[in-house]
């Protein structure tokens, strides 16, 4: 049951909403932020007290309003070990401790890290990031030695002997401005400011009917098989699309090579990044993508991608695109093919929401909706037998040109 002061500070939400301005409210306990690093940190450097940046990528839903993307965040080296083969496991404990509220007044506030975005690393039950072992020498399971028998042996072992000169097999923790986290309340925090949440208006039906009517599926293999479903539809000139997912922090993939494929081998092996990783091939209608997009932290294992082919049609005189994206949180080695593929989050509505949410923080998004389509069944599976799970709907959107620097 709400108390009489928790009682008293909705009636007020709802009234700052209406109005358009800011007020203050209660930030549950357990109540989990998105956050982007404004600020690199590292366990070979970083200095207990050190400060570390970071803002809200996401709006968090409080009572009358939201906790908007954007606010700033700042927090604290709690803890640090830099690698070392006494103890060989770097350690990293960052505390968010303030939120700094409109007119730069600070907000003391409670958290616990729970998860750095596509990283090695792990988090312990306390926030600490733990570091990972260092690299193995040598292959050490029969599919380790297949998968290097499948490339060029002599480009592996250049890939190594570069990494090794380049990071002296030394795992440190090291995450740039722009690595994504994710913290959680560990405790109320009364008088966090609050605004209405921003609701880009809907496309044109045109634009929606254009999108759920295209193919669902697309393909991969040989012969082809259906392999992802298609969960986006996009309407941008190429230069607003490729200056969107820049300024999201995502990257190019680089195309399927040889020597692509040898520094993948290196980078599963070693569960480093590769962050112009390439992506297996697919297509939609028989082509290959026009565009592919990833984003990665430092690990070739986990990741978020995106392909994207260029429909025939227009509309409003810009171009429009199709795309398929998933996340791929591991990998798996396929015998018949003697390779590796990445195996794909099951609940892919999620990977649709990731980059919803991280065009929007760029402000790349003019109009937005998610369109019903009644043809596509879930679950499905995609060419490499992942379960796959979807309420079926497209995320229609309208791009408006951004800066291309990362945010």
């Amino acid at each position: 049951m709400l108390t009489a002061a928790v009682r008293g500070c909705v009636a007020t939400m709802v009234l700052a909403a209406a109005l358009g301005v800011w007020m203050p409210t209660i930030l549950p306990s357990g109540s989990r932020i998105q956050l982007r690093l404004t600020s690199s940190v590292s366990s070979a450097n970083a200095k207990v007290g050190d400060a570390v940046g970071a803002v809200v990528t996401v709006d968090v839903l409080v009572a009358g309003g939201v906790l908007p993307r954007g606010t700033v965040v700042r927090g604290a080296v709690r803890q640090v070990a830099a690698f070392s083969w006494a103890a060989p496991q770097a350690l990293l404990w960052i505390d968010f401790q303030e939120l700094v509220a409109p007119g730069g007044r600070t907000i003391p506030i409670a958290t616990r890290l729970v998860a750095v975005d596509n990283a090695r690393e792990t988090v312990d039950a306390t926030g600490k990031i733990l570091g990972i072992a260092p690299p193995r020498e040598a292959p050490t399971t029969a599919e380790d030695s297949v998968s290097l028998a499948a490339v060029a042996p002599e480009l592996y072992d250049l890939e190594r002997v570069a990494f090794r000169i380049r990071e002296l097999e030394r795992p440190e923790i090291s995450y740039p401005s722009g690595t994504d986290i994710t913290v959680e309340t560990v405790t109320a925090t009364p008088d966090v400011p609050v605004g209405e949440a921003r609701v880009e208006p809907s496309p044109d039906k045109s634009l929606i009917a254009l999108a759920a009517a295209q193919a669902t599926r697309t393909a991969a293999g040989r012969p082809p098989r259906p392999a992802d479903v298609v969960n986006f539809a996009f309407t941008g000139s190429d230069e607003a699309l490729s200056a969107a997912f820049v300024a999201a922090g995502w990257t190019s993939a680089v195309a399927l090579s040889l020597r692509a494929d040898a520094r993948t081998v290196l980078a599963v092996a070693e569960d480093r990044g590769y962050t112009l990783g390439p992506v297996s091939l697919e297509t939609f209608a028989g082509r290959r993508p026009d565009r592919v997009f990833q984003k990665q932290t430092n690990t070739f294992d986990r990741r978020h991608h995106i392909r994207i082919w260029r429909l025939a049609e227009e509309h409003q005189g810009a171009p429009v695109w199709i795309a398929s994206a998933t996340h791929d949180v591991g990998v798996k080695f396929v015998r018949e093919e003697r390779t590796f593929t990445h195996r794909v989050e099951t609940d892919i509505d999620l990977e649709r929401q990731k980059i919803v949410d991280d065009l929007r923080f760029a402000g790349a998004i003019a109009r937005y909706t998610l369109a019903e389509r009644s043809n596509v069944p879930s679950p499905v599976m995609n060419a490499t037998e992942d379960p796959m799970t979807t309420d079926g709907r497209i995320a229609v959107i309208v791009l408006q040109g951004v800066s291309s620097a990362v945010k």
